[in-house]
């Protein structure tokens, strides 16, 4: 780990001062991603801003100040570069094509100043600007990952020693990709709805064999006098998961089915968030 910090210290870009998000390129990225740590890969242009920005800037600043062993990342895939037009006679003007030498002098004419006005000096040429065939910084690693320049930013989660990555299609909010990482990479973030005591438990009763979770429901309603008031639906959650192998994966269709009706209000719609967000802790199951 203490040489990992140091690899990053010396090889992350000066301009990655984002708290908590590591900036990466086509050479410091096979360092950082696919080793020990699982991470969460933002491939998107230089320049952020904006919602998705701002959800993932909030996201980096929850992860750093949790316990969980996770990297947040993003790589900048730079601009097209810039190409400039060229005349007839195969001469680079820097975009615009000289036309100083179609004036004509004579003895008698006054001479207008060809730089007095620029559109008649110089005449723009269509095939000047960013050549969209080019190659762009960073466009190996998008490439690698199948990854369309066009629909930037996409989202990427390697996990422990992984390089093939799972690609994230949930909502772009801190909530959503808190979600997704919990149940991926099984960290503690902590989501609305969500009981740390309870969570230890449920972990536990993913992999727990029948008998072995008629023991987990009971030391969780033991637990549940004193934990969070969210506890209650895990224990209720264990309780029909004792009875029913696929509770979880019909619980998790069914509280989606709801959040997706448009006409739900929005004292359901944070009800039904904070159950889906308990039913986190058992990722897995089912």
């Amino acid at each position: 780990m203490r040489s990992l910090l140091a690899l990053l210290v010396i090889t992350t870009p000066h301009h990655a001062s984002t708290r908590g998000i590591l900036a990466l390129d086509n050479i410091t990225f096979g360092r950082v991603v696919g080793h020990a740590a699982p991470a969460l890969v933002r491939i998107d242009t230089e320049y952020n801003y904006g919602d998705e920005d701002d959800a993932f800037k909030e996201l980096a600043e929850w992860v750093g100040e949790s316990d969980a062993p996770l990297l947040v990342c993003t790589v900048g895939v730079g601009e097209p570069p810039y190409q400039y037009g060229r005349d007839s006679d195969d001469h680079d003007y820097g975009g615009y094509h000289d036309r100083r030498h179609e004036y004509e002098y004579g003895d008698d004419t006054e001479v207008e100043d060809p730089s007095a006005n620029l559109a008649n000096d110089h005449e723009f040429r269509d095939d000047t600007g960013p050549d969209e065939d080019g190659w762009r910084d960073n466009q190996d690693i998008a490439e690698r990952f199948s990854v369309d320049l066009s629909a930037l930013p996409q989202f990427l989660y390697f996990g422990p020693r992984s390089q093939a990555p799972k690609r994230y299609e949930g909502p772009r909010t801190k909530e959503g990709f808190g979600e997704f990482l919990q149940r991926v990479a099984q960290v503690w973030l902590g989501l609305p709805g969500q009981d740390p005591a309870m969570h230890d438990i449920a972990v536990q009763f993913v992999t727990a064999s029948a008998d072995g979770r008629v023991e987990l429901l009971e030391s969780a309603k033991a637990v549940a006098t004193s934990a969070s008031p969210a506890a209650g639906y895990y224990v209720k959650a264990m309780r029909k998961a004792v009875a029913d192998d696929r509770f979880f994966e019909k619980e998790d269709a069914r509280l989606r089915k709801m959040l997706d009706d448009g006409s739900l209000s929005a004292e359901k719609r944070t009800e039904f968030t904070r159950r889906l967000n308990a039913l986190g802790s058992f990722a897995g199951a089912g």
